[in-house]
């Protein structure tokens, strides 16, 4: 794979904004943001306004939203900030709202009616943090990979239309950005051993503020053990695409990313087809 088309990380700070405009757009020249975080995201509403209309990440003024002009004097297309919300799958969502029980059940109950009368995501939203605090990591990517698959060939067909360099993330970027970069990485041929160090990686990468990310997932009732990426959590996921899908070319065929697709995406970023 072509080094330097996909970049992945956490979601920036707001005391980062101008070094991360800089990084962007000076060092990294990044054109496609793929945000794959859903609207209930802890500071997704504070990035939506300081994006000065770009949802989901601080950028420069010259970095425009879809439709607007790069505005950096070359002839490329227009900068793009594009959202693909994960876990706003509507087969992720009715999956776990099924599995919170009783009371919580009373609760969504509740929730659902303030849903409809203010246009609200909060049932999904509080739904998935209660079923899913009872898993570990790699059952939750297990759930994700079996009822947000659309989603996640969502991520990919961005990844395949769109003008790179590309910049994925989602809250901490080693969740749902890592499972559309293991999903990337085994299309372009990737071994096990590769896709664990990369997501591996992730630890390192948040270790300046892992005592944030433990806390942030403490309001949400989530184990300390969640802001980890430990290779298990990601080795979870490849097994199961592995030995109960065939392996994830077939998996991304099932949920409608077609093999030529896939080739497509090979070509695009690098990576020659066997004659």
């Amino acid at each position: 794979m072509t080094e330097g088309v996909v970049y992945r990380s956490a979601r920036p700070l707001a005391s980062s904004t101008a070094a991360v405009c800089e990084k962007l757009v000076g060092e990294l020249q990044i054109r496609t943001i793929l945000d794959l975080r859903g609207h209930s995201d802890p500071s997704s509403d504070q990035d939506r306004i300081a994006a000065e209309g770009v949802y989901g990440i601080f950028v420069p003024q010259n970095f425009k939203p879809k439709g607007g002009s790069g505005g950096d004097g070359n002839n490329k297309s227009a900068r793009k900030a594009i959202k693909a919300n994960i876990a706003g799958s509507k087969g992720f969502r009715r999956r776990v709202i099924r599995m919170a029980g009783c009371p919580t059940q009373l609760a969504l109950a509740f929730l659902k009616l303030y849903d409809s009368l203010t246009g609200s995501t909060l049932s999904a939203f509080y739904a998935t943090r209660w079923a899913l605090a009872s898993l570990s990591l790699g059952e939750t990517y297990v759930l994700f990979l079996q009822h947000a698959g659309d989603k996640l060939v969502e991520a990919l067909g961005v990844l395949l239309r769109e003008e790179p360099p590309f910049l994925m993330h989602c809250s901490f970027g080693k969740d749902r950005t890592g499972l559309v970069t293991m999903l990337l990485l085994s299309i372009m041929g990737a071994s096990e051993s590769d896709i664990l160090a990369d997501y591996s990686a992730s630890e390192k990468g948040l270790s300046p503020v892992i005592d944030n990310v433990k806390s942030e997932m403490a309001d949400m009732g989530m184990p300390e053990s969640w802001a980890l990426a430990t290779p298990e959590a990601m080795k979870t996921a490849l097994e199961y695409v592995n030995n109960e899908c065939g392996g994830v070319r077939q998996y991304l065929e099932s949920r409608g990313f077609s093999a030529d697709e896939q080739a497509a995406l090979r070509r695009k970023f690098g990576q020659k087809e066997d004659s």
